[in-house]
C-alpha cells in the first residue's frame, strides 16, 4: 500500500531455528526428580512482520518494523512437557534506494 509518502507492507512467513546447546534441569512429570532438559534441536517458527515506511526524500526512507514470533509446537522433545514462546520485537531503520529516478508527485 502506498499513500504519497507513507508505505505499508505485511511479511509473513517460517523460520527454522537450530538449536547449538543447552542447558538446564526440569522437575519430572510425577513432581519427585530433576531431568535433564531435552529440547528439540530443529524449530519452526512463524513469523508476522508489518513494516511501515515514511520516504524522505527520492532515495530515503524511515523504517518501522514489528515483528512476532510464535513458536506453533513444545520446544521440548518429551510429551509430558509443552512448552511454547511468543517473540516480540521491533526494529527501527533508514532504507537508501540507489537508483530511484526522479518521481512527479
Amino acid at each position: 500500500m502506498n499513500y504519497k509518502k507513507l508505505n505499508l507492507n505485511l511479511r509473513a512467513g517460517i523460520g527454522y531455528s537450530y538449536l547449538i546447546k543447552a542447558q538446564g534441569l526440569y522437575v519430572n512429570y510425577q513432581l519427585s526428580d530433576f531431568e535433564k532438559a531435552l529440547p528439540r534441536k530443529n524449530i519452526f517458527n512463524y513469523i508476522i512482520s508489518p513494516i511501515i515506511g515514511y520516504s524522505l526524500n527520492n532515495n530515503f526512507s524511515m523504517l518501522l518494523n514489528p515483528q512476532m514470533i510464535i513458536n506453533p509446537k513444545s520446544i521440548l522433545s518429551k510429551k509430558e512437557f509443552l512448552q511454547r514462546y511468543k517473540n516480540y520485537g521491533i526494529s527501527l531503520g533508514v532504507s537508501y534506494h540507489f537508483s530511484r529516478k526522479n518521481e512527479q508527485n
